[in-house]
């Protein structure tokens, strides 16, 4: 089932952008402005009948260059839905081409090619774990395909040098389902099984830059790191209250938790130990890579930038499924966002039509006055029909008539559908959820088929109103514009140095006074040529066409050669530091033999990033700014040691504060809301330690954890309340409510 669309159109913000390769090839990229913090949204797939997924939440789909990101179709001749009919396509943002690689599933990159290696169902009769998959290199550049062996069904990814491949073999009816197997990055090669490594997920998370891999428990908050030969096993265990989604940073220096405030252990770092939290942020979601430097991570639709703390959304996702029934089905609506190389881009799907979204908030709904609604605004919605409470568990709610500020003659959880929580606060049309008529027509009146069979397997009817829901479609946030490059002159030759990140970089636009010189662009390592005097800027160009702000200006007085280098010389930094003692520029040495001195980090573009304050040559106070200028974290020293790391958002309202002992352990943590109005201020979490162990924890003021007064369970009473739940969970069916 392929993506070939013929469409060519501008409607309001929005631009597609159509491209035609060959007889009969065309592919769809619809670019539009969306609210929040962005530099505009593109849509890549259009196809909400299927669902397509851009590879699980820290498993990486863009190309190592960022010309390239991937997704899988779950569809085609014998689907919706099944994995023997998905499909793995590939997306060239440098064209707009969207191309059927195979049918398969488990889409991997190579980190320094351009390679795609997948699982490919080979129909043949045989069990998954012998010759019924191949492991298939695709090269995008070329389009070549090779086998490289047989039997792994979840590839994870390369190594840091791309050697071998990592992943698993599932045996259906074993238990441990999984052996942790590699195989040597080269055609025709043999399936090593890993025996020291433990068997306790289909999914490995391979660190991009040193000898790690990691696995978690798929029944549990346990994890493991071993090294690459699957031995030398560190536990990554957390509490169930400080665990979450986890993943490699983008450089791989931390191994990072989302589901709360962003945080992370370093890489060589084993438990019990402290995490270290990066932002002010309250919640996080998901957390994923957000380019190779490892300065960003992203959440779901946000973006965390780790150099000062600061976090923000940068689109409302609204993905999101009705369920009547109860249980963990997040997987389906999943975003599954991963930022590419540089950083400048967000892959991720949705449910949710982005550009046509229709959503409004709640101002009031008295009990006294069940039957009104009162909503920010009701444009949009139809005089009468069907809103949804649109929270974690989403009720759909009939109306008889509205007024501009007001729902009215309210029925609620229709459609089976359950009570929403108390605390809801968004709503939004049904019609948002549900499949057009020709989507609907386009299945042949057959529901997925994840859909059809769970409301059926929980009692509803295969044509329940609720089973033709949106599936999700893949979307790229453009979270920031690339890094400037910088023009200097040197030798009588003038130098382009390439800008913070250029991993995503195809060339270089050199001006001359504001005008492009020529339509070519200048390739990293490539010689250029000034033939007039005048002031230049240079810009870097991204594969998918985005394109920096401009270099600083240099004035060049004659004609000069000039090249463009590969990377950052030594001699050169995009940021410095300035020493001052009453307010006078000095030197190191003399601000260390100041009683007090201050050391300003300066950013050729950003301006001022860092201040901190240093008392008889010993550290007292740190701060980090964000873009705009606004501190948001501080740490405070006493005799050079850190005692307290505190964060407050751009708007100067305290977030988190952390304590620590003189021996450089936590021993304290708080987090204050800042979100809810009713609340503001009070304490969300309050959490004490002892040496990389949690010794108490206060959740909204409930006791969550004490080590004396309230333990938790042991592992084997947390599983079986986990199965007891998902047991119930699983035999739930509509009269349960009733």
């Amino acid at each position: 089932m392929g993506r070939n669309k013929n469409v060519l159109k501008a409607v309001g913000a929005a631009l597609v952008f159509t491209v035609w390769f060959g007889a009969g090839s065309r592919a769809e990229i619809r670019k539009f402005r969306a609210a929040g913090r962005n530099f505009g949204v593109w849509r890549l797939t259009h196809d909400p009948a299927i669902r397509d997924e851009a590879d699980y939440h820290n498993i990486q789909c863009w190309s190592s260059n960022g010309r390239y990101t991937c997704y899988t179709h779950w569809g085609g001749d014998e689907g919706p839905g099944g994995k023997d009919s998905a499909e793995v396509h590939v997306v060239d943002l440098a064209t707009g081409e969207d191309r059927l690689v195979d049918e398969g599933i488990n889409p991997r990159w190579a980190k320094h090619s351009h390679r795609l290696f997948y699982c490919h169902f080979t129909h043949n009769g045989k069990p998954w774990h012998e010759t019924g998959t191949q492991l298939i290199r695709y090269d995008a550049d070329t389009g070549e395909k090779v086998v490289i062996t047989h039997g792994m069904l979840t590839p994870s990814g390369l190594d840091p040098d791309d050697k071998w491949v990592y992943g698993t073999q599932r045996f259906k009816n074993r238990t441990p389902q999984y052996n942790t197997v590699r195989a040597r990055n080269m055609p025709g090669s043999a399936l090593e099984v890993l025996k020291d490594a433990p068997s306790l997920h289909h999914r490995l998370v391979i660190n991009p830059r040193h000898p790690a891999i990691a696995v978690r428990d798929k029944q549990s908050s346990t994890g493991t790191v071993m090294d690459l030969e699957g031995k030398n096993h560190r536990a990554i265990n957390h509490k169930t209250f400080e665990n979450g989604h986890c993943g490699w940073r983008g450089d791989g220096e931390y191994w990072v938790i989302g589901d709360g405030p962003g945080r992370g252990r370093k890489w060589n770092e084993t438990y019990p130990g402290d995490l270290e939290v990066f932002t002010w942020g309250q919640t996080g979601g998901d957390i994923s890579p957000c380019g190779n430097s490892g300065r960003y991570v992203c959440f779901e639709s946000g973006i965390l930038d780790i150099r000062s703390g600061d976090h923000w959304w940068l689109v409302h996702h609204g993905s999101g499924i009705i369920w009547p029934m109860p249980g963990d089905l997040s997987h389906i609506v999943d975003i599954n966002s991963k930022g590419s190389p540089d950083g400048t881009k967000i892959h991720f799907n949705t449910t949710c039509d982005i550009e046509n979204l229709v959503m409004t908030g709640i101002t009031k709904w008295d009990e006294k006055e069940p039957d009104v609604l009162h909503v920010e605004s009701t444009a949009g919605f139809p005089a009468s029909g069907d809103l949804v409470l649109d929270g974690k568990t989403k009720e759909v709610v009939g109306y008889e008539r509205k007024t501009e500020t007001t729902f009215e003659g309210l029925t609620r959880r229709k459609y089976d559908t359950r009570r929403a929580d108390a605390k809801t606060r968004l709503v939004s049309p049904l019609s948002r959820f549900l499949l057009s008529p020709a989507d609907k027509a386009r299945l042949g009146g057959k529901p997925p088929r994840h859909m059809r069979g769970l409301f059926v397997r929980h009692g509803l009817p295969a044509d329940h109103p609720l089973v033709f829901q949106r599936q999700s479609d893949c979307y790229v946030a453009v979270a920031r514009l690339p890094f400037p490059p910088h023009l200097r002159a040197r030798g009588g030759a003038v130098e382009l140095i390439p800008g913070e990140a250029h991993w995503e970089t195809r060339g270089y636009r050199l001006l001359r006074d504001g005008k492009p010189i020529g339509e070519e662009l200048s390739s990293p390592g490539a010689s250029f040529s000034i033939a007039a005097a005048g002031v230049y800027t240079a810009v870097a160009v991204e594969w998918s066409g985005l394109e920096s702000p401009p270099s600083l200006p240099l004035s060049v007085r004659q004609p000069s050669a000039g090249r463009v280098l590969r990377e950052k010389p030594a001699d050169f930094e995009w940021a410095r530091d300035v020493w001052k003692v009453a307010g006078k520029t000095v030197s190191e040495p003399e601000a260390g033999r100041a009683a007090q001195a201050v050391r300003e980090t300066v950013h050729l573009h950003d301006g001022l990033i860092a201040r901190e304050v240093w008392e008889r040559g010993a550290k007292a106070r740190h701060i980090d700014f964000n873009e705009q200028g606004k501190p948001i974290r501080h740490l405070d020293y006493e005799d050079g040691v850190l005692r307290k790391r505190y964060f407050k958002n751009p708007g100067g309202e305290l977030g988190i504060v952390e304590w620590f002992g003189r021996d450089g352990f936590k021993t304290e943590y708080v987090m204050y809301d800042v979100v809810n109005p009713a609340n503001k201020g009070g304490e969300k979490d309050h959490t004490w330690y002892d040496h990389g162990h949690v010794t108490r924890c206060v959740r909204a003021g409930k006791l969550v954890f004490d080590a004396k007064e309230k333990p938790l369970p042991s592992r084997e009473e947390a599983l079986a309340r986990k199965k007891a739940l998902k047991d119930e969970h699983r035999a739930w069916t509509p009269a349960d409510e009733r």
